[in-house]
């Protein structure tokens, strides 16, 4: 129905006048509770919370199953729709939320228009956040499961107690966030790693630009120069044809993460960490901006925990800073030896691959002399309303073939994907480990088990000592790095594994007594 102009503001008042009571009982159903107490079957003893007048927590526990048991219900309440949103994300799931609905597109992500949540799932599921999770689970020691299972019981227990209660978000869409298990949490950090690559966006948009160059490589390079001139670098700080493919790839890129909050664009970091002999106070200063793009709710959320013991210098446990909605601990932040900040560093950590594809059967791919079959994973993708929708995700010896994802393209070559972030690997370990590092030493242990994304830390300690680590998986490449795809068939541009942890750029207690980090260039050629 066409409403003439001057009744549209009308009838919207009316309609908006008509919801918001309904919003207003709704929210206030879902209210967090901030005074009281909650009986919570599962805890050992009693864990206290004291609200600040900025609406940060303070827990204090006397075990560590307790206090992340606690840490998970007191996310919950706040950030429930935030994290359930984000896990069926990045597992590949928003039909089962929305059904299957066209996607909203923009001018930045035009290849997108047309596509639909079904797309955008299998999308997702080609890069394979979910999968690697898994994975990761598996391989992670059982105290540190512990964390990730007390967690997750904290916030099922705010599930289960607010089926009646849920957030506005859930209402509205008449939808039950699922039980959260380890492995949701171990999906938003490798979400996190993805968001947080450059690589494939990076070569993607390459090729729609060299598509329309002659002397492409030459003339991308004048184009898009590896550092500009006379910029810092960390450590050594100076305070003076396959084209529409990947067009369509691309727009899953920027369509998809665009409006997701799960977007690059907008992002950035810095930090700083100076000695004491720089500082007025005497004593080593550590800021940090990690502030990527800005969202509603933020990103972040400030908390305090603390678990009481007998020992307390060495069993105590007692970090603030921003944690992450969905995940245990603190991801920056203090404790009461160190400080840490972290900021993106922005590594080249993954490739594309030309793959030429048999001309006879479209599962074999050429590597060297051999033509070898692709692996295949089913994926099942269910849609609101009962209908399940079954995808093949194919895989190469580089990665995922996310060529797939387009609609058409040329039947003799697919693109794959080779990324550092698709490794099983133990990123909590490192997590849990800084909120428990009690100097450089063990500091630089936990940063060993960061896979991805790369990170700069920056470190301080409260006897003065100020650092920086690198920390990820860096691939070494026997050639210098392409900003195109490169050819799959042949060994020749193979990665050689990875440079080794404890030769990655580091420092610690310079002679300038500053270290500054802000998404720069970490080291010069030498």
């Amino acid at each position: 129905m066409i409403f003439p102009r001057n009744k549209r503001p009308e009838t919207r008042n009316v309609f908006s006048s008509l919801l918001r009571p309904l919003l207003r009982r709704w929210g206030e159903k879902a209210k967090p509770q901030r005074q009281g107490t909650i009986l919570f079957p599962g805890l050992t003893e009693p864990v206290r919370v004291a609200w600040s007048r900025h609406a940060v927590p303070h827990l204090y526990a006397r075990n560590e199953h307790d206090l992340f048991m606690a840490q998970g219900y007191i996310h919950a309440q706040d950030r429930l729709w935030q994290m359930d949103s984000s896990r069926m994300f990045l597992k590949g799931r928003t039909a089962e939320i929305y059904g299957k609905r066209a996607v909203p597109w923009k001018e930045l992500s035009i290849h997108f228009k047309d596509k639909t949540t079904l797309d955008l799932d299998y999308f997702i599921r080609l890069i394979g956040i979910h999968a690697t999770a898994r994975a990761s689970l598996s391989q992670l020691p059982e105290e540190f499961v512990k964390c990730l299972l007390a967690y997750s019981e904290g916030v099922n227990r705010y599930i289960e107690s607010h089926l009646k209660r849920m957030p506005v978000e859930f209402r509205l869409l008449r939808y039950q966030p699922d039980p959260w298990k380890p492995e949701d949490s171990l999906v938003i950090g490798k979400g996190f790693a993805f968001l947080l690559s450059t690589s494939l966006f990076t070569r993607l948009t390459m090729m729609l630009i060299a598509n329309r160059l002659e002397n492409q490589e030459i003339k991308l390079r004048s184009l898009y120069p590896s550092y500009p001139e006379g910029n810092p670098f960390i450590t050594r700080l100076d305070l003076k044809s396959t084209a529409e493919v990947s067009g369509e790839i691309l727009g899953f890129l920027n369509g998809t993460f665009l409006d997701s909050g799960w977007s690059p664009a907008g992002q950035g970091s810095n930090s700083w960490v100076v000695a004491p002999p720089r500082s007025t106070t005497g004593r080593a200063i550590l800021c940090n901006d990690p502030h990527l793009r800005m969202t509603l709710p933020s990103t972040w959320y400030l908390m305090h925990l603390q678990v009481s013991s007998n020992n307390e210098e060495r069993d105590g446990y007692e970090v603030r800073g921003a944690s992450i909605p969905g995940s245990p601990c603190v991801h920056l932040g203090y404790n009461r030896w160190i400080s840490w900040g972290v900021t993106a560093a922005v590594c080249d950590d993954g490739d594309l691959y030309r793959e030429k594809i048999h001309p006879e059967d479209p599962e074999l791919y050429l590597a060297g002399e051999q033509w070898i079959k692709m692996d295949r994973r089913e994926e099942k993708i269910r849609i609101r309303g009962g209908r399940e929708v079954v995808r093949w995700t194919r895989f190469t010896r580089h990665g995922p073939v996310i060529s797939d994802a387009a609609r058409q393209g040329p039947t003799d070559e697919v693109l794959a994907f080779q990324w550092t972030g698709h490794d099983a690997s133990q990123e909590f370990r490192a997590l849990y480990g800084i909120n428990r590092a009690h100097g450089w030493k063990e500091f630089l242990q936990s940063l060993s088990y960061q896979i991805a994304p790369t990170l700069n830390y920056l470190f301080a300690d409260a006897q003065g000592n100020i650092g920086y680590s690198l920390a990820g998986r860096v691939p070494i490449r026997p050639q210098s790095v392409s900003l195109l795809p490169l050819p799959g068939w042949t060994r020749q541009y193979d990665w050689k594994g990875y440079i080794p942890f404890d030769e990655l750029p580091r420092l610690y207690n310079p002679p300038e007594g500053i270290i500054a980090t802000a998404n720069n260039r970490i080291a010069d050629a030498s």
